[in-house]
């Protein structure tokens, strides 16, 4: 019985070794029939990767990795099988490979060529990111037979490419090179630019397309790309490799009707380079979204964070971008800043264009307002229609663009007339009552002769009014008076006119005041205004500005000094405080450790034991002690080196279970004298834990320290069925009633 039993296990083991059996030694790779292999050496796993013999196609993994340290081999061998194609389908394939239906670069010499390579996408390093354009497609391209890897750039809508001939980069030992594209907004098309076209002469493409081809030779202009070549699209079963950018263009072949096409049907169209439709290929190498969880700091982000995953990669990336209305940094790429919409055509606003964070806000001079329809033209404001103005003007308002006028009331012959004799009348009321008869009897004869009396009013005519100065007569035969608007007319000599009712007044517009001849406008040194308190009239009067002031034309700007930040109304400066750096609006530097805010209302810096603060004050750097010459720091860890007062050595501060012996923490083995666990101890660092053998427990309070036999036969009454149960100290034994 037992010799059975043996030959049952040692056929069970034979089992399990054929089934766990793998791929040895790491210097010699697996064979595989009708095959060759490379070898690649790298520093922790040797690299082999397989390749069939003509007419024999791969199946399974065309690359195995093995572990040095274990000197495995991750899988089994690929296998190479007979091809089960037809030789035009092979003819094919080969065809496809071969590097003349890869484009030719014609814009780079030989030379430059023959630095560029593929390695970019093996390293997997993406092209760098443009402002308002976008990596199109990657792509191959060769000089010869020497074939490289190029990144072709495209702009965005309503933006194009500065310099038509700048749209490529080439990969160069693991980076990208050439000159980065640009793009600008979309200009405007004048007729002088059709006039430059027209100078061009019309050349016949069939008849000098290939002497252009031939005498072309300016690396500055790219030629136009060939058309795509007709490929076959066939089923393949080669595997190719993950990470390879490949760029193919496949054409949908009709399925033709065995069946005669009857008379009237309509005739091919023949496939030419115009009509030919290829559909585009996705970039293989375009990362996968996953979600925006980078963490509580957004991954050093100022706004937005993704995380990507990279084909052929496990762990994923970062990336970083903004809002609208912002730009990436293109020195840290985590920073954003504000683009100024308005310094590109003025935002597309009529008027006056307002930059915002992240917008812009289109707004009209006084007198005007924005058109809701459209969003960025002014039209005028009709003042008169507002009750307020009409109340102001007794005598009528004109809406003007931009502005409005009162009409005067309007005197009549008569008015005017009576108006004259009553003002005589007091001016000469200690005159005779003949000589105020002659004066009237005389004024009267005057007919319709123009005259003007003591008080400066002017009498046209008897027919026409008598207009104070600042109105003149409506017209010719008018009887009313319109204002003069001196302001329209140019006759006010004001930089900034504002026309009123029978006069005007020269202003200027905010941050602006009048000159000493009261017509011109001079800028207002607002950093030299001082305030005063409308609270307390007894405060000392401030500046505009609690910090730094800066004059501008027209306005200014308040600066504050190093861990300051101006408040919301951007005139007071307040001291930083740790919320504060992390604030991306403000663009503070951050604490490279810890940031811990003080009673005083600043924050300050600190750094981990060993490290000491940089000159910025935010930075840690090796802070150069006994510690750090002497190797205290990694002597006393886990604990804390101390330097004396004079830096001259060191002591050690040691956590619990570690004691300072031979200036270092040493851990305690307090198991070494059994006095802490009743069975059985396992020392740890700076610790230790106790356990029970089999068939005992710990006792209820002791804290896992004491153990205690555990009664088998209580605990389980029938473990031993229709026996005795004997409890014995970490097991039990079954008896018969004799005791045997």
């Amino acid at each position: 019985m037992a010799v059975r039993c043996q030959l049952v296990w040692l056929a069970i083991v034979a089992l399990i070794g054929v089934s766990l059996a793998r791929h040895e030694d790491c210097e010699s790779a697996p064979y595989a029939e009708h095959s060759t292999v490379k070898i690649i050496n790298e520093e922790d796993a040797v690299r082999a990767i397989y390749e069939c013999e003509e007419g024999y196609e791969l199946s399974g993994s065309n690359e195995l990795l093995c572990d040095v340290d274990s000197d495995l081999w991750d899988v089994e061998p690929p296998k190479c099988e007979k091809a089960g194609l037809s030789n035009e389908v092979n003819a094919e394939r080969a065809k496809k490979k071969k590097p003349q239906n890869i484009i030719e670069d014609k814009r780079i010499s030989a030379e430059v060529a023959a630095s560029l390579d593929m390695t970019c996408v093996q390293a997997k390093i993406t092209a760098p990111d443009i402002r308002h354009g976008f990596v199109q497609k990657y792509d191959r391209r060769r000089k010869g037979e020497h074939v490289f890897l190029v990144a072709l750039y495209a702009c965005n809508d309503n933006f194009e490419l500065e310099d038509a001939d700048i749209t490529t980069l080439y990969c160069s030992q693991h980076k990208w090179v050439g000159d980065l594209p640009t793009c600008v907004a979309l200009g405007e098309y004048t007729d002088a630019d059709e006039e430059e076209y027209d100078e061009y002469e019309a050349v016949d493409d069939d008849e000098d397309e290939e002497d252009v081809a031939e005498e072309s030779t300016d690396n500055r202009v790219a030629p136009p790309p060939p058309p795509p070549p007709a490929v076959v699209k066939v089923e393949e079963n080669e595997q190719e490799i993950s990470n390879e950018i490949e760029t193919a263009a496949h054409e949908n072949i009709a399925q033709e009707s065995e069946s005669a096409a009857p008379s009237n049907a309509e005739p091919d169209v023949p496939v030419t380079d115009v009509n030919i439709v290829v559909a585009p290929t996705q970039d293989p190498y375009t990362p996968r979204y996953l979600d925006d969880n980078c963490g509580a700091d957004k991954g050093g982000c100022e706004q937005k964070c993704e995380r990507l995953l990279f084909p052929g990669e496990n762990e994923p990336r970062l990336k970083c971008s903004c809002f609208d209305g912002f730009s990436l940094d293109p020195n840290d790429y985590a920073s954003c800043h504000d683009i100024n919409e308005c310094e590109l055509d003025n935002g597309g606003c009529e008027q006056l264009c307002n930059n915002l964070p992240g917008s812009y806000q289109c707004a009209c001079e006084q007198g005007l307002q924005i058109n809701t329809l459209t969003g960025n033209t002014c039209i005028d404001i009709n003042e008169c229609e507002q009750p307020e103005v009409a109340a102001q003007c007794a005598g009528g308002c004109e809406n003007t663009h931009g502005s409005y006028r009162c009409i005067p009331a309007l005197n009549t012959p008569e008015d005017g007339a009576e108006a004259t004799n009553e003002v005589k009348a007091v001016e000469e009321d200690d005159k005779e009552v003949d000589e105020v008869e002659t004066k009237v009897e005389s004024d009267a004869n005057a007919g319709e002769e123009e005259n003007e009396d003591d008080q400066g009013i002017r009498r046209i005519s008897e027919s026409g009014p008598i207009c104070p100065a600042g109105y003149r007569a409506g017209g010719e035969n008018s009887d009313n008076c319109v204002d003069i608007d001196e302001c329209a007319e140019g006759t006010s000599g004001c930089e900034h006119c504002l026309n009123t009712d029978g006069s005007y007044e020269c202003t200027c517009p905010g941050g602006y005041d009048l000159a000493e001849d009261e017509r011109t406008c001079v800028d207002i040194n607002e950093c030299d205004v001082l305030v005063e308190s409308e609270d307390d009239a007894q405060a000392v009067p401030t500046k505009l500005c609690t910090g730094g002031c800066e004059n501008t034309i027209g306005s200014f700007i308040c600066t504050c000094g190093a861990n300051e930040h101006l408040r919301e109304d951007r005139r007071t400066c307040v001291a930083d405080t740790c919320q504060d750096l992390n604030n991306p609006q403000l663009n503070k530097t951050r604490c490279a450790h810890q940031c811990v805010d003080l009673p005083s209302g600043v924050y300050e810096c600190v750094c981990p034991a060993g490290y000491k603060l940089s000159d910025d004050l935010h930075n840690c750097v090796v802070a150069e002690s006994v510690c750090t010459v002497a190797g205290g720091y990694e002597s006393c860890a886990p604990g804390v080196c101390v330097p004396s007062e004079d830096n001259s050595v060191f002591s050690c501060q040691c956590p619990s279970g570690y004691v300072f012996e031979a200036n270092r923490c040493q851990d305690i083995d307090e198991c070494a004298n059994g006095m802490h666990c009743s069975h059985e101890c396992f020392n740890n660092l700076g610790s230790y834990q106790c356990g029970c053998p089999l068939g005992f427990v710990f006792i209820e309070g002791s804290n896992e320290h004491v153990c205690a036999d555990v009664d088998e036969c209580a605990a389980t009454p029938d473990v031993c069925g229709a026996l005795n149960c004997v409890n014995k100290p970490g097991g039990f034994i079954c008896l018969c009633a004799d005791g045997s």
